[in-house]
């Protein structure tokens, strides 16, 4: 059995050696998806797809971490998204409030919203 060489997929070691191989030229943007000579992937079953990202044992990647911490990051993704959604939105109830303050027409309110959320 060939002796199986895991590389760090963003490693410049690994593009090297791979671009060594006939035939094989790495476009940026793009990855190898079949073993070659010296480089066998983690796959998914036996003869599955290969795995992309490749599976890594580092505890910064998201693929380690626990179930607890994913939700955690989803939840605090999910509060920011409502955040920055809902003000913009919620301010449209308060057009005809916006167009007596400023004794102004729907087009100007509509103008002057428009420019805050943008600016946000």
């Amino acid at each position: 059995m060939k002796e199986r060489i895991h590389f760090n997929v963003h490693d410049g070691q690994y593009h090297r050696q791979t671009e060594q191989e006939p035939g094989i030229e790495i476009l940026p943007g793009t990855e190898v998806m079949t073993d070659t000579e010296h480089i066998h992937f983690i796959r998914a079953k036996d003869r599955g797809p290969v795995l992309v990202p490749q599976p890594s044992n580092d505890c910064h990647d998201p693929l380690n971490w626990s179930k607890t911490r994913k939700n955690i990051v989803m939840l605090i993704a999910l509060f920011f998204i409502f955040g920055l959604a809902s003000g913009p939105l919620s301010i449209a109830t308060q057009f005809n409030t916006l167009i007596h303050a400023f004794d102004s027409d729907l087009e100007a309110v509509v103008q002057i919203v428009h420019a805050k959320t943008i600016s946000r």
